[in-house]
């Protein structure tokens, strides 16, 4: 009998490892026993803190959006670094936050719109699609380039709409206002930035390193995203994007460009409306 409820917890713990090992978790989790991952979690927070520096002086909204043409990063690290690269975007956010003095509750909700920007892209990176492949060779052609950017903007939003609902929730610029910077700013520079600098990874990078997951376990059944699970990584943050941004209008008369000054916002109804959005997309980057 006893021998009986040993196997039994025996089996109910391999299960449970065998449900983390098919989900993103496992990976973000075991890279930490890598040397060499955590080595590149060390060279991506470097490079996001030091791509972000130099623009320092040049704030959109002083203190809250910044110019930064280093978010292109955080999608490079997420194709070629893969889990370290999702850490080392959270990390630099921090860090550079910190040394910029824009340590407030705010830059949590920065960090982590950077972390799921680039575990979302990561995600849709080696899903197979509607092919039997996947899109985890990262070469230097023009099909695999513009499928970086075809898997980057989901992720604009995403990170903006959660650096955005932190400003709201904690009253410093309404949700519609910096959204809608961030967007722009997301936007622009993933595609005209990530254009180059993803064949220039692709050559120098790739293939002299290789593979985040090269002696890593990792199963394969990440690459097979389900048809909800794509559509919530495309879709949710577009869509927590417009609703925020009719919900401002609508209810609290918040256009998307209206000039601010501190401590503006819209209402309590935004983050009600936005979270839910948020959450389903990160749903949809944990999930097989």
């Amino acid at each position: 009998m006893k021998n009986e409820v040993v196997e039994q917890r025996s089996a109910g713990e391999g299960q449970v490892t065998r449900s983390m090992a098919s989900t993103m978790l496992h990976p973000l989790l075991v890279m930490w026993l890598s040397p060499r991952l955590i080595l590149w979690w060390a060279v991506a927070t470097a490079a996001g803190v030091a791509v972000r520096l130099p623009f320092a002086r040049f704030q959109i909204i002083p203190h809250q959006v910044d110019f930064h043409p280093g978010v292109v990063i955080v999608p490079l690290g997420a194709v070629f670094l893969g889990p370290a690269g999702a850490w080392g975007a959270a990390a630099a956010s921090l860090v550079g936050d910190w040394l910029l003095g824009h340590w407030n509750w705010a830059a949590a909700f920065r960090a982590t719109g950077f972390f799921f920007f680039a575990l979302g892209t990561q995600r849709l990176w080696e899903s197979s699609f509607l092919s039997s492949g996947t899109g985890v060779d990262r070469q230097a052609t023009w099909m695999k380039t513009l499928r970086f950017l075809f898997v980057t903007w989901p992720g604009c939003f995403t990170a903006a709409v959660w650096q955005a609902v932190g400003s709201e929730m904690f009253r410093f610029y309404p949700f519609s206002y910096v959204v809608t910077l961030l967007v722009f700013n997301n936007l622009l520079f993933c595609i005209l930035l990530g254009l180059p600098l993803y064949r220039i990874m692709a050559r120098q990078w790739a293939g002299r390193f290789g593979s985040w997951d090269n002696g890593v376990s990792h199963s394969e059944d990440t690459a097979n995203l389900s048809l909800l699970a794509t559509l919530s990584l495309f879709l949710a943050g577009v869509a927590a994007c417009l609703a925020g941004i009719y919900t401002s209008i609508l209810f609290y008369n918040v256009g998307i460009m209206q000039p601010f000054i501190l401590g503006s916002h819209a209402g309590i109804l935004v983050p009600f409306v936005v979270v839910p959005f948020l959450i389903l997309q990160a749903i949809g980057a944990f999930a097989r």
